[in-house]
């Protein structure tokens, strides 16, 4: 290819490559406020994630007391169904005591008549 062709084509290339870059239109205020309003609020959302309420530790800290309550409740759970069953045993220990006591011993209450019957020989 001659030297002149080149130059030629070289110059060319040039001069649609200005009128491209110079044919855009330039940038209007919307254009640039919308990109800023979704990093501000990018911004704003990571923020929150790392320091607010809702941040990774705030959150790993709330795990870590429900995990602490749980086992604390499960804990009184147990300990309310061993106190259940002791008072159920009282209970049911009283009415065999006073039971025995009634007809060992002749226990009677207070407004009570004791009656005994002795069998016949």
């Amino acid at each position: 290819m001659p030297v002149a062709a080149v130059v030629l084509l070289q110059r060319t290339a040039c001069t649609i490559a200005d009128k491209a870059f110079s044919a855009a239109p330039p940038l209007s205020m919307s254009t640039r406020i919308v990109p800023l309003i979704l990093l501000l609020l990018l911004l704003l959302v990571l923020t929150q994630l790392l320091s607010g309420r809702g941040s990774v530790e705030h959150v790993s800290n709330m795990r870590q007391q429900i995990a602490e309550q749980k086992a604390a409740n499960d804990k009184a759970r147990t300990e309310n169904e061993r106190l259940s069953a002791e008072v159920s045993d009282l209970k049911d220990g009283m009415d065999m005591v006073e039971e025995k006591a009634r007809s060992e011993l002749g226990m009677v209450k207070p407004n009570e008549i004791y009656v005994h019957v002795a069998p016949k020989r």
